[in-house]
């Protein structure tokens, strides 16, 4: 329903009716965390309805973290995508915040060198930078780029970390640093059909970093 313009209120409503079966029949149930998630997703993407978003994924954080079958996997994309709508919001701290909770969480599920946590720290890197903390963000960042393996592996999760490394490198007025992480994350990119906005996006800060490298 959320596809089709004319419809998006009844997708709403669809949602909202499926968040109320579940918190009559099943309330404590990853159905119910689910729904909400999926409804701040709607209001996020499709309204454009920001602080109803951020009001969803908050409530369904709360159930999630207070259920006895806590999925971890769900607790990291929850705040991963509570901080790309504080990002949007330009609430870059609040926006760090939730990426390094998600990156928290890869850690302790998965290992701080598994790339589950990867994209949330560079994430939290990029957010920091932004709001001048660059000593942390630069600590993350090298940390992130020694994890990165040299034989082709995880190559989505790696060319997040090189795209926000060498973007920020570039804000930096360091051109020369931040084009080969660039270039090598526009090649992996170009492999892979299904990400043409972030090829495109790297192409763009390419573009600024070339203009400024002379």
């Amino acid at each position: 329903l959320q596809t089709e313009e004319h419809r998006v209120d009844d997708a709403e409503r669809a949602y909202l009716n499926a968040i109320a079966l579940y918190r009559v029949h099943d309330p404590r149930s990853r159905g119910h965390v689910t729904a909400i998630h999926e409804l701040a997703g709607f209001h996020n993407a499709i309204k454009l309805d920001y602080a109803r978003s951020i009001a969803g994924y908050r409530a369904a954080l709360a159930l999630a973290e207070s259920l006895p079958d806590r999925n971890d996997a769900a607790l990291q994309t929850l705040y991963a995508n509570l901080g790309l709508v504080y990002q949007q919001l330009g609430q870059f701290a609040e926006a760090a915040a939730a990426f390094t909770h998600s990156a928290d969480i890869a850690d302790r599920t998965t290992g701080a060198e598994f790339p589950t946590a990867w994209t949330p720290r560079a994430n939290a890197a990029r957010t920091l930078h932004l709001i001048g903390q660059r000593q942390a963000a630069h600590r993350e960042f090298e940390r992130l780029l020694q994890l990165l393996p040299d034989d082709g592996r995880y190559p989505l999760e790696a060319a997040t970390v090189r795209m926000h490394y060498g973007e920020r490198m570039v804000s930096e007025g360091r051109p020369a640093v931040g084009i080969p992480a660039l270039e090598t994350a526009e090649r992996t990119y170009a492999q892979q059909s299904a990400f043409s906005f972030q090829r495109r996006l790297t192409r763009r800060f390419l573009g600024e970093a070339y203009a400024r490298d002379g």
